[in-house]
């Protein structure tokens, strides 16, 4: 089930991944970099305040849906009044910022932008989490495709009109917005004022605030490099620009696969916990973490070695030198994020304790924002970047010590080095091409790279995928043995 439902995630989630890809070829030739670095601060502005109001009420959706199977429709009515309530206070912080003339970029127009942005963006998260928590992963697709096009084609035709970077914030919050009409009434169509729950709402808050301030932090070690590159930097958000698209492109690979594999896993997880119990939900996430290392390590490898060919033929020229010098490092910093989002983390949601979560990315954010104010002037973006994988080893370390005492998650010692032995011969067979640039070359650097690491995982049966691929074979010789002898 965990394989099925991660391979329609996986579709899901990578087509409209492919289109990102798209979209940065494009906006690195139609947007100068410090274009792009302004958007990336209203996004990242939009995505602090998004953390900071609703990621409470999407965890809390997920995490009590297979739960209150009898008041489902109370649970529903108490998650949009939430979220009204959020938007409106999200309303009156934005005017208030404007009030005191804090613009995150630009001039007053921004706020506006910037609002849209963040409440279009939340509302299409949340709606995504009630597909998630439903195990609709097909209708989950569509609209993940459906967002993710709509966005490219407005933004492409806005720019073509000379918007600039407002161009690329009309297009998302227009594609937030259309392909969630088709799903609200079903989603949302038995919300009722009556049947608001403030048991449910308390319970949420208990849930979820730990978790939000968790998100937010992280959210802030995420993006503190952002607008301290464009405040300690030149100011004019080019080195913004270079930074952002290029771990914009590391979210859109790397961190995307690993979401795919939580996305599927986490729903199914939550079922074998409150249904069968603890062991039950350690297997599945034994399962999980497997899927997780089996794309993420060899991802982040093909990443590092073929870093210099990705820039040449997805980037534009005034993005390359720069880019293709951080990406490797980027990749990294990418996958450090991920596998304390999407393993280490766990611990602390299944046991309910997400209060202890928040102290790991505490101190990890301090300290990321500290190094980044001592090297961003000396080191400009490599600064940034090495002030990231300082903090997230730190934040690594905390939350494993913290979460043992909490949750012990199970870990595949023998798959792990089975996969990693896998990306090392990877890297041993593609490392001969990767000097080659072009886009017919990377499609050959990247399937030989796919072969190599196929054989590999074969030849030492990494989570047992020799024995089952042998057996299927078995199976579909013996049912058209007998089909056969039937006619």
């Amino acid at each position: 089930m965990l394989f099925r439902h991660s391979l329609v995630y996986f579709i899901a989630k990578g087509v409209p991944g492919i289109i990102s890809f798209c979209s940065i070829y494009l906006y690195t030739r139609l947007l100068l970099p410090e274009q792009y670095g302004t958007f990336s601060i209203v996004l990242a502005t939009a995505g602090l305040l998004n953390s900071i109001m609703f990621q409470w009420i999407r965890v809390s959706l997920l995490r009590f849906f297979p739960q209150f199977k009898e008041e489902r429709h109370q649970l529903l009515s108490t998650t949009f009044t939430a979220f009204c309530s959020m938007a409106a206070v999200t309303g009156v912080i934005f005017w208030a910022m404007s009030v005191l003339n804090k613009a995150p970029v630009g001039g007053s127009a921004y706020y506006l932008l910037a609002f849209f942005v963040t409440i279009s963006t939340a509302w299409f998260e949340l709606n995504l989490e009630v597909l998630r928590a439903q195990l609709s992963p097909k209708v989950y697709g569509f609209i993940s495709l459906s967002k993710a096009v709509l966005t490219l084609l407005i933004s492409v035709s806005l720019i073509k009109l000379e918007l600039g970077a407002v161009s690329l914030m009309l297009g998302l919050i227009l594609g937030n917005i259309f392909p969630v009409l088709f799903i609200s009434k079903r989603a949302w169509g038995t919300v009722k004022k009556h049947n608001f729950n403030t048991e449910i709402l308390l319970q949420s808050l208990r849930y979820g605030l730990p978790l939000t301030a968790t998100f937010t932090l992280t959210f802030v070690m995420y993006s503190s490099s952002r607008f301290l590159l464009s405040y300690l930097g030149d100011h004019t958000h080019t080195a913004t620009g270079i930074y952002s698209v290029t771990y914009d492109f590391a979210q859109n690979t790397l961190i995307l696969l690993m979401m795919i594999i939580n996305v599927a896993a986490y729903p199914i997880i939550l079922r074998a916990l409150e249904n069968d119990g603890e062991e039950a939900a350690k297997e599945k996430i034994k399962e999980s973490v497997v899927l997780l290392l089996l794309v993420a390590v060899p991802a982040t490898v093909g990443l590092i070695a073929l870093a210099s060919n990705i820039v040449a033929v997805l980037f534009g020229s005034q993005y390359r030198t720069v880019a293709r010098d951080i990406l490797p490092w980027i990749a990294v910093v990418g996958f450090l994020q991920g596998f304390k989002v999407y393993y280490i983390d766990l611990a602390f949601q299944l046991g309910k304790c997400t209060k202890k979560q928040i102290w790991p990315v505490l101190i990890s954010a301090g300290i990321n924002i500290a190094l980044n104010w001592l090297l961003i002037p000396k080191q400009g973006i490599m600064g940034a970047v090495y002030s990231s994988i300082i903090a997230y080893v730190i934040s690594i370390s905390i939350s494993f010590i913290m979460s043992r005492k909490v949750f012990k998650l199970p870990f595949p010692f023998v798959d792990g080095m089975k996969i990693m032995l896998s990306a090392i011969f990877m890297y041993l067979v593609i490392i001969p091409f990767s000097n080659q640039s072009g886009i017919f070359m990377l499609l050959l650097q990247v399937s030989i790279g796919a072969v190599g690491y196929g054989i590999a995982i074969f030849f030492f049966n990494t989570g047992n995928s020799r024995s089952k691929l042998i057996s299927s074979i078995k199976q579909k010789r013996v049912y058209h043995k007998r089909s056969s002898n039937s006619v």
